[in-house]
């Protein structure tokens, strides 16, 4: 019976730690689009900044 015991709180244990996976996973602070079936992230698109466009166009 003691065997019994230290095998469920061992059991118990290891299910609660496992649960804590899902709430520590890292936050991404960009979207996943699938463009072509390839998964492609927002911050590998930046838009440029209208200001340095303007000042771009206005040395040329």
């Amino acid at each position: 019976m003691k065997i019994l015991s230290y095998a469920v709180l061992a059991g118990v244990l290891l299910g609660l730690s496992g649960c804590d996976d899902a709430m520590n996973k890292p936050k991404t602070e960009s979207r996943t689009m699938i463009i072509g079936g390839v998964p492609v992230h927002d911050r590998d698109y930046k838009m440029i900044d209208s200001s340095v466009t303007a000042r771009d166009q206005l040395k040329q």
